[in-house]
């Protein structure tokens, strides 16, 4: 368009032409970048999915793990605690007999 005011018809129509075009330019470019942040979105949910599994897996072998590690632990201390108790009382036994 023209610097100053539109003097003819001519010059409002392209001017309100410009201004269209402009504006359908600038939402094509909008719908364009959402588009690539709607990509980018996608790709990080997957991300985001995947870790979780793995997340999921490596704390379920990990439960696992503690688990058995919880298990002989209890099996030892109640084992040293009956081999104390059969000491002790082996000994109380023994001296009792002779007296």
């Amino acid at each position: 368009g023209s610097p100053g005011p539109p003097r003819t018809k001519i010059e409002m129509v392209q001017q309100q032409v410009d201004n269209t075009k402009g504006e359908l330019q600038k939402t094509l470019q909008d719908l364009a970048n959402r588009g690539k942040k709607l990509e980018e979105l996608e790709e990080q949910t997957v991300m985001l999915s995947d870790s979780a599994s793995v997340f999921k897996t490596s704390s379920s072998k990990v439960r696992k793990n503690m688990w058995w590690k919880n298990t002989k632990m209890t099996v030892i201390l109640t084992v040293t605690i009956i081999l104390i108790l059969a000491a002790i009382i082996g000994r109380s036994n023994i001296v009792t007999c002779h007296y």
